[in-house]
């Protein structure tokens, strides 16, 4: 009988244990100031340029490493967890508009306006207005 008892709870412990092993090793949960997968969640916004707001427009392969470059030296400046800068952020994008030509920048303008005023007919509320260069 003890045979039996010792049996059912070796049984038990070798079923529990990869459960609470599992169980232990679950991600914490992603808050405003941490990274997730994609990136800093803080600095979601550090791409400069509303990435929507670019369809339609295309760039050169010297537009695009030059874009490239200022977000790379932007997220260098401002490591994941640093706080928030608006006038870094607004330098940025103005660098990055000044990449584009007249006729980009008016087709980023205008998709950006059309952007806007669907957020406003959804009830939607949409992000504060970058630099007019």
């Amino acid at each position: 009988m003890n045979t039996r008892l010792l049996l059912a709870a070796a049984l038990c412990v070798g079923l529990a244990l990869p459960i609470a092993a599992q169980a232990q090793q679950a991600p914490a949960p992603i808050s405003p100031t941490t990274t997730s997968a994609s990136g800093n969640a803080h600095h979601r916004g550090a791409r400069g340029l509303n990435r929507r707001a670019l369809h339609g427009i295309t760039l050169s392969d010297d537009q695009k490493a030059q874009m490239r470059t200022l977000r790379t030296q932007y997220r260098t400046a401002h490591p994941a967890g640093s706080a928030a800068d608006p006038q870094g952020m607004q330098t940025l994008r103005a660098s990055m508009l000044g990449i584009l030509t007249g006729d980009q920048q008016a087709q980023y303008q205008q998709n950006l306006a059309g952007m806007r005023a669907r957020h406003r007919a959804q009830g939607t509320q949409p992000s504060p207005a970058p630099p007019t260069i």
